[in-house]
């Protein structure tokens, strides 16, 4: 992730305020106590990931906010489900239970961003450890490489490519529609 690494961080860190003003937000929310926790873990592991790249606690966060998301979501559309038949596929963002599907999916996508990409920044940290180098150059590695391990190698650099850019389109969709509906839509909130 060398190549875009300042696009991911810069990234991180308006995902993270994002979800910290989400978190701030659920203050009045019947069940604050699963949305205030999902979206703070999510903020928490956003913001660590500019400064940590694969810290465990940082890991074990992540994996719970990833399936309190899960939870959420399902919960969210099972409740749905059961009031309405075309819920489901409803984007009316005046309606609660619209607005905590969209934000249960943005963090589960964030958080499976992140845990690749810690696991990719983990797999090539152990890759400079086995070959006791402290300034090793990754194409020189690359080329002293066996073929298999290039196609490996190629594949990781080509997914960490992905996962960069795959935040900033998660960070353009999540601010555009939180901008739209702040412009548009916050008057007619149905709770």
């Amino acid at each position: 992730m060398a190549k875009n690494a300042k696009l991911y961080k810069i990234c991180c860190i308006l995902m993270a305020f994002l979800f910290a003003v989400s978190a701030s937000v659920q203050l009045n929310d019947t069940d604050w106590y699963f949305w205030i926790p999902l979206y703070a873990s999510a903020s928490f592991v956003n913001l660590m990931s500019c400064w940590t790249d694969s810290s465990e606690m940082v890991k074990r966060i992540g994996h719970g906010a990833l399936l309190l998301a899960l939870f959420l979501f399902t919960k969210v559309v099972v409740d749905e489900d059961l009031n309405r038949r075309d819920a489901f596929w409803s984007v009316d963002l005046r309606e609660r239970a619209v607005r905590e599907k969209f934000g249960s999916g943005l963090v589960f996508v964030s958080m499976i961003l992140q845990l690749t990409a810690s696991s990719i920044h983990e797999d090539s940290t152990r890759k400079k450890m086995k070959t006791n180098t402290e300034e090793t150059n990754y194409d020189d590695e690359l080329a002293a490489s066996p073929p298999s391990n290039n196609l490996m190698d190629m594949k990781k650099i080509k997914l960490a490519t992905y996962l960069e850019y795959g935040m900033a389109i998660l960070l353009g969709i999540s601010y555009g529609i939180s901008f739209s509906f702040l412009l548009y839509q916050n008057k007619d909130m149905k709770f």
